[in-house]
């Protein structure tokens, strides 16, 4: 069935180059756990959910982090092509497979995302508010929700847009903006 072919890796073209150096994916790792991990989501459930619980939060997630480490090294060591789980899954389960863990990984990247612009516009909104009294209107203060007023969380996805635009100029271009973010 055509759905489920695959290529050997050999035979697996892209036209993706290796742009991130050891430092780079270290320190977009490092400004992913910073950014979305430490100061957005997990504080805030710690304060309002989890209590003393999110220590063995920290401690699960840090060995589910180090194993899919280990996985990713492993892929990389044993598959030499740019593209990712897609190009090692399309190799080793077939096209089909592959293009549902594309999918998979967007969806991923996208709810990531939102996650941490939601995080972010709210320290902006709280930052702007006490320093300099600007304070937005509530229409625009959270996500689509007509019992609370709100249409648009705009700082989010002006957050989004602005990411968007740095990612289109360039993958380097954008580990050099996390590198001074993270420094």
């Amino acid at each position: 069935m055509e759905l489920f072919r695959r290529k050997k890796y050999y035979q697996v073209e892209t036209k993706l180059k290796r742009s991130l150096g050891f430092w780079d994916l270290t320190l977009i790792g490092v400004g992913g756990i910073i950014g979305a991990g430490i100061f957005v989501i997990t504080g805030q459930a710690a304060a309002s959910y989890a209590g003393p619980g999110i220590i063995l939060s920290f401690i699960l997630s840090a060995i589910a982090i180090g194993i899919t480490a280990l996985v990713y090294a492993e892929f990389s060591s044993s598959f030499p092509v740019s593209g990712s789980a897609y190009s090692y899954t399309y190799t080793t389960l077939g096209e089909i497979i592959a293009w549902l863990v594309a999918w998979n990984i967007l969806l991923e990247y996208g709810v990531a995302t939102a996650a941490v612009a939601t995080g972010w516009s709210g320290y902006l909104r709280t930052f702007l508010e006490n320093n300099f009294g600007f304070k937005l209107p509530k229409e625009f203060t959270g996500a689509l929700d007509l019992s609370q007023g709100t249409f648009i969380d705009l700082f989010a996805f002006i957050g989004v847009i602005v990411v968007f635009l740095l990612l289109t100029i360039g993958i380097k271009e954008s580990a050099r903006v996390n590198t001074f973010i993270v420094l």
